[in-house]
């Protein structure tokens, strides 16, 4: 595809995708019942933005994308029922689901090569035997886990209109993609990831993205926001990027639309819209002690999504 020149965007998501994009988000829903997952409060409206994006910008069916730092979240397995053929890269090792194996059409390309880093720790911790326990019994107790849920995933995926792309597994660090040939990926996704790296290692992340991209094809990702200056956010182990930190980070200063109005609106909406709080992971749970106070559960940043183009 050769497109004219088009203009990158740094944007605050609204919690309105989950109210305007009905059939991305019954998909969603419908593989994370299927799978047995627990998504990050966001995610929702990360997902239903980055699929919109890869529509606007052409991005077909059969189409080859590199999702960065995918670990085993869903945007690999919602791609795949659209019809994309997706390059999944992640430093972790990983392990196929039985469940997910029945249904995508997978393959693992494994490194010998052993990684290191605080979020990766903060990974282990959060997936130990007794974290997976109680996700899973957030699931049923929250009747996220529909029963037939995972039938209902088969038979969507066998019989949909797209046939479901392939799911390639490259053990690999998002600075330095090795296993990956020049100018071969229509584009790069990445949901909620660079945030887990210092700003250098995100750098080198994007130089990596634009030497795997075909020209003028997207770079398509979401983060966190902070309404001013940057700061970490501890209990998902990520910074909160203020908007000129990502102007700078991806060159963006002169050519961005969307600058970070209307924060403290948006924020509200997240915390009082009924689709979130029903979903809400175990991990978000607020734990109210007798004779105390109730709290209830407070959003502390905004999901921010960048495009930007290898021009």
């Amino acid at each position: 595809m050769h497109n004219s020149k088009k203009l990158s965007i740094i944007e605050l998501l609204s919690c309105d995708a989950i109210r305007d994009n009905g059939n991305i988000l019954a998909d969603i829903v419908l593989l994370q019942k299927g799978l047995y997952k627990e998504i990050g409060w966001h995610y929702y409206v990360d997902l239903i933005w980055i699929v919109n994006r890869l529509r606007e910008n052409e991005i077909y069916p059969g189409s080859t994308i590199l999702d960065a730092g995918a670990g085993n979240g869903l945007l690999q397995y919602l791609l795949s029922l659209y019809g994309y053929n997706v390059i999944s890269i992640d430093f972790s090792p990983r392990k196929i689901s039985l469940l997910a194996k029945l249904v995508f059409p997978f393959e693992i390309m494994q490194s010998s090569v052993e990684f290191e880093s605080p979020y990766i720790n903060h990974i282990r911790e959060s997936g130990n035997l007794r974290n997976k326990f109680l996700k899973l019994w957030s699931l049923i107790r929250s009747g996220n886990l529909g029963i037939f849920a995972y039938a209902r995933l088969f038979i969507k995926v066998r019989t949909g209109k797209d046939k479901p792309g392939r799911i390639i597994f490259h053990q690999s660090d998002m600075q330095n993609i090795k296993s990956i040939d020049d100018s071969t990926i229509d584009a790069v996704v990445s949901v909620s990831a660079i945030e887990h790296m210092e700003i250098g290692s995100v750098k080198l992340a994007l130089n990596e993205f634009r030497r795997v991209l075909k020209t003028n094809q997207p770079i398509i990702l979401t983060t966190s926001a902070s309404k001013s200056d940057d700061w970490f956010h501890q209990p998902s182990a990520g910074w909160c990027f203020s908007y000129e930190t990502l102007a700078e980070v991806f060159r963006l200063a002169e050519k961005t639309v969307n600058e970070f109005s209307d924060y403290d609106e948006m924020l509200y909406e997240y915390k009082h819209n009924s689709f979130i709080l029903k979903h809400l992971a175990s991990i978000y749970k607020v734990k109210n002690e007798p004779g105390k106070q109730p709290e209830t559960w407070e959003p502390s940043y905004l999901p921010v999504g960048i495009v930007t183009y290898n021009e």
